[in-house]
């Protein structure tokens, strides 16, 4: 089958929620890998190329409650296996947790040297990667480190960053940004600023939940209202007035550790050193990571000789993806992008 047949097929059981037959189970072994979900297609059925067992797709969840059991997450998985790929879904704990930290690289890295290296579960000893937002960024910078580097065909990233803290400065100073994306941002960073009573994370925890859930009925108004008036106006301030976010930014950004954590998420350490084609697709109007995140990291890849396309489309938000085919010159520029990924893989 072509990589523009595959891309077509892609599309479709995303679109649709209808999909070719794959068969789904767990991994559990060795003890040193996460908690793995297999999802690996019928090749007999879908009457895939000689081979097509040895190439395995690793997708990576986001900052999602629900990580690898997430329903859009899934949806991604079964399409990818249902065009004749091994998807190996990696449950990432510190993400479901929603938890940004400096030693989640070497995670990340551990994980695809693990997997790479296991026979049964890559025959062919080399991967590819799809992943979204954060972690299609902390894959990418994995993917540099010079134990794996060369056994990362291909990475599809999808809405991700290209500086971590111009992506965090853009959600504290934005307030039509992403108000999921700030909480995390607080949730992770407030503590560098002054010493966060209990309260203050409790209110951001549940302001995390009413967005991620999409409840009809908020539960944060109410337990504002039950704070003392001193931490009431803080997070109200915080939730609403950029210029007090901005202000906790200033003292968060001098924290040593911060700038150690910064200085190792920068491109400048890890996008000459990268190996693998990469597919770059973007959202025009995300307001989580906006697209220049990813302009600027394919203009430095452009100028370091990476294989990489870039595919800005109005076709997908942050975290829906609704593809349109009356609309046809966005939908073919996103086909071709996913062929050019397939291509490598």
């Amino acid at each position: 089958m072509s990589n523009m047949g595959k891309t077509v097929k892609f599309f479709l059981q995303h679109q649709f929620n209808k999909y070719y037959p794959v068969s789904i189970y767990k991994y559990s072994q060795p003890e040193s890998l996460p908690r793995l979900t297999i999802y690996e297609p019928d090749l007999k059925s879908i009457k895939q190329i000689k081979n097509s067992e040895n190439k395995v797709i690793l997708t990576f969840h986001g900052m999602t409650m629900l990580g690898s059991k997430d329903p859009k997450f899934i949806n991604a998985c079964r399409s990818l296996a249902g065009c004749g790929f091994k998807v190996i879904a990696v449950q990432m704990d510190s993400m479901q947790k929603l938890i940004i930290e400096s030693s989640i690289k070497d995670e990340v890295v551990k994980i695809i040297e693990g997997i790479a290296g296991n026979k049964e579960l890559c025959p062919g000893g080399k991967v590819s990667i799809f992943a979204a937002s954060f972690a299609g960024g902390i894959c990418m910078m994995a993917s540099s480190d010079e134990r794996i580097a060369k056994k990362v065909n291909s990475i599809c990233l999808v809405g991700s960053f290209a500086d971590v803290e111009s992506s965090i400065k853009y959600l504290l100073s934005s307030q039509g940004s992403d108000s999921y994306g700030r909480l995390i941002i607080l949730k992770n960073f407030l503590k560098y600023s002054f010493d966060v009573p209990d309260e203050i994370y409790n209110s951001i925890t549940i302001g995390l939940e009413d967005n991620f859930y999409k409840r009809d009925k908020p539960e944060l108004p109410k337990y504002l209202g039950t704070l003392p008036v001193n931490q009431y106006d803080i997070m109200t301030r915080l939730l609403n007035d950029p210029y007090y976010r901005l202000y906790h930014w200033d003292r968060i950004r001098k924290n040593k550790h911060l700038e150690e954590m910064f200085d190792r998420f920068s491109w400048k350490n890890y996008l000459k050193k990268i190996n693998a084609s990469i597919v770059i697709i973007h959202g025009i109007y995300d307001n989580v990571i906006p697209a220049l995140e990813s302009i600027r990291l394919y203009n430095e890849l452009q100028r370091l000789k990476v294989r990489s396309k870039l595919v800005l489309t109005p076709l997908l938000t942050h975290s829906e993806i609704k593809y349109s085919f009356n609309i046809l010159p966005p939908a073919m520029n996103l086909l071709k992008g996913l062929s050019f990924y397939f291509s490598h893989i």
